[in-house]
């Protein structure tokens, strides 16, 4: 009887991994396991727009998706307009010892749903939400560059319960002065 076979979990090739990186799922999460791997990578849908993020992880095996990464307060990082979760990349396996790590494809962007219907910041912000209750993380910090900080700015305005600190790169609270418009339009 095929019975053992049906305990294992499923083995998958995920697209654009290569063929060397494979995983299975676990918790409705892929979980890599090949060569090369180094996070789970997850989904969350909130108003029947898919976001898909990457949990990064320490070199030790998880068996729980939502128990990845370091003791230290959790990193949530939001890339830049056009960007993808896999620009944090460096940066997350520096940290992945310490903290646990999530990089979120924003909606529109990366693996995420390409078009969905609402694109204005309250949907940005409560994607931020949806991906925080998801994993069960009371509080984060909160890394976010350029539209992504944007992003994590907002988030930490409308739910500071939620944000324990606030990193933001390439981006402010305040746009251009008309001083600043006029000399670029002079240079």
């Amino acid at each position: 009887m095929a019975g053992s076979a049906a305990l294992q979990p499923p083995v998958m090739v995920l697209p654009g991994w290569g063929s060397r990186r494979r995983g299975r799922v676990e918790g409705g999460c892929a979980v890599l396991t090949g060569e090369g791997a180094r996070w789970v990578d997850g989904e969350v849908t909130r108003e029947g727009t898919r976001l898909r993020y990457r949990d990064y992880r320490n070199d030790r095996e998880h068996r729980d998706h939502r128990n990845c990464g370091g003791t230290g307060t959790p990193l949530l990082f939001l890339h830049g307009l056009a960007g993808h979760a896999g620009e944090w990349e460096q940066a997350a396996r520096r940290m992945r010892g310490r903290r646990r790590v999530i990089a979120v494809d924003q909606r529109g962007h990366g693996a995420s749903d390409r078009r969905p219907a609402d694109v204005s910041r309250e949907a940005y912000v409560a994607d931020v939400l949806a991906v925080l209750d998801h994993l069960a993380l009371p509080r984060v910090v909160l890394v976010g560059q350029s539209m992504g900080g944007h992003t994590a700015m907002l988030t930490a305005a409308r739910h500071p319960d939620r944000v324990a600190a606030l990193v933001m790169i390439e981006a402010g609270a305040v746009g251009p002065t008309p001083e600043e418009v006029s000399r670029i339009d002079r240079w």
